[in-house]
């Protein structure tokens, strides 16, 4: 089970850029710095979240994926560090996604460890051009 679950959206033919940031504690009584130095990272969109599903696209730190951090994000008038992820998907890779809803999950890999960060639906909206 993922930390936080976060729904997604993309177009056929669209170049898309997510950047997520992820903090320990409340905005009120922030815990940090949070950062994913030295961590890797896989993010998966499948036709539904069972694992033997359909693999739709996969986003790795090696292609599509940055991680970063400590990063300050302010909300609601609060800054608090946060790391980040920076999830990309071209026009190329978009265009080869099928119209519909399906699933998402974002895996971090941190000194032997593992955890699912993020999970949601990934819905693609079909489109007249290409």
């Amino acid at each position: 089970m993922a930390l936080a679950t976060y729904d997604l959206s993309i177009s056929q033919n669209e170049d898309r850029v997510w950047v997520l940031g992820f903090a320990m504690g409340t905005v009120a009584n922030p815990i940090g710095p949070y950062s994913f130095t030295g961590c890797t990272a896989e993010m998966q969109i499948r036709e539904s979240q069972d694992a033997s599903s359909t693999l739709l696209l996969s986003l790795t730190t090696s292609a599509g994926l940055v991680l970063g951090g400590p990063t300050p994000l302010t909300v609601n008038g609060i800054t608090i560090t946060c790391g980040t992820v920076t999830a990309t998907i071209t026009h190329a890779q978009s265009v080869l996604l099928p119209a519909g809803t399906f699933y998402y999950d974002l895996l971090v890999f941190a000194s032997g460890t593992q955890a699912y960060y993020l999970s949601g639906s990934f819905t693609v909206t079909a489109t007249g051009s290409r």
